[in-house]
């Protein structure tokens, strides 16, 4: 399990913003905390999931099935993205056999897989053997096959785009604190 964490506690400009608030109080303060952290949460929970999307090639709904946001309260100052699942199958991207092996649409652009195959064969009762599934051979033998496998989501959450988008989104944390107490009327 991947993810990540906004906390309001560790970070050291947050002494500056209790001293501005401490006259209308802890409780109230740390209700503003709260809207503000789950604001911006969301706002960067859709931007990453929207990231990973382009990112991976992996729908945006299947990103969201496998990722989950946990908002903040006033008794605990941090919003949490949470990302779990396996490797999905090449299958899943929509691969297709060509004399050269396979092809499919993997980290945002389509890539050739060389001597890869779908196996299409049935039993005898007719069903389908391999699912769809795309193979690679690891000996000159017939046998073992290898499945073929592109991204997860825990492992890309934490790389590259997925990951600017949610620095992005959490650096916006006291912008918005200082937005809500200005409407509150309490700055």
């Amino acid at each position: 399990m991947s993810g990540f964490i906004i906390r309001l506690e560790d970070n050291g400009v947050l002494d500056h913003y209790w001293k501005l608030v401490s006259d209308i109080g802890e409780g109230k303060a740390r209700k503003v905390f709260a809207m503000a952290m789950n604001k911006v949460g969301r706002k960067g929970y859709t931007s990453v999931v929207r990231a990973l999307s382009k990112q991976t090639s992996i729908k945006q709904k299947d990103v969201r099935a496998a990722t989950s946001f946990r908002r903040a309260s006033p008794g605990s100052l941090a919003t949490i993205i949470n990302a779990n699942g396996r490797p999905l199958s090449l299958k899943y991207f929509g691969a297709k056999q060509f004399a050269f092996g396979s092809r499919a649409k993997v980290w945002g652009k389509t890539q050739r897989f060389e001597s890869a195959f779908i196996y299409a064969g049935t039993y005898r009762s007719g069903n389908p053997v391999g699912g769809g599934h795309v193979f690679i051979r690891t000996s000159a033998a017939s046998k073992p096959l290898r499945t073929l496998y592109g991204p997860s989501v825990p492992n890309e959450i934490v790389k590259d785009d997925a990951y600017d988008a949610f620095e992005g989104s959490a650096n916006e944390v006291l912008t918005e604190v200082t937005r809500l107490l200005k409407v509150k009327g309490l700055l």
